[in-house]
């Protein structure tokens, strides 16, 4: 019993790295080349025209760490891929100053070890991720990454 409470307070290695992909969200497009507006075959305002794409809303980052193996403390060990609970990710557009926090727990997402932030304005930005286990304890956050996101 005594051991189990042990290894339930080692501290996870902080060693989490962290790395970015940004990318774009797609662009809008246009549904009529000139003339009259209708398309050839056309009736008029009964028939049914192209769905005009959606613009763009923002920017996404995709978010991509290697998943931690040990902890560290008293009683190094292991970390088990079953032992993970999830992550937390905390990221900020600089210039906004507003501190974001995504809790990833999905164990397929936990697996994968990525995950995707979406719909981010154009800007300066931070980021830093920690790791949970099951049991609550709490990595270290990683070091800060910065990425210029839409500029």
């Amino acid at each position: 019993m005594v051991t189990n409470v042990v290894n339930t307070l080692k501290k996870i290695v902080a060693s989490v790295s962290l790395a970015l992909v940004l990318s774009a969200c797609g662009g809008g497009g246009s549904t009529t080349s000139g003339g009259s507006g209708l398309l050839p075959g056309d009736d008029g305002p009964n028939s049914v025209q192209p769905t005009p794409t959606p613009e763009p809303t923002g920017f996404s980052a995709l978010i991509e760490w290697d998943r931690p193996t040990r902890r560290e403390g008293e009683d190094e060990g292991s970390l088990l891929l079953d032992e993970i609970g999830g992550y937390e990710i905390v990221y900020r557009d600089i210039t906004e100053n507003i501190e974001h926090i995504e809790i990833v727990d999905n164990q397929s997402i936990i697996d994968r070890s990525e995950f995707e932030l979406t719909a981010l304005k154009p800007g300066r930005y931070e980021f830093r991720i920690a790791v949970f286990d099951k049991f609550g304890m709490y990595s270290d956050y990683s070091e800060t990454a910065y990425a210029d996101i839409g500029m």
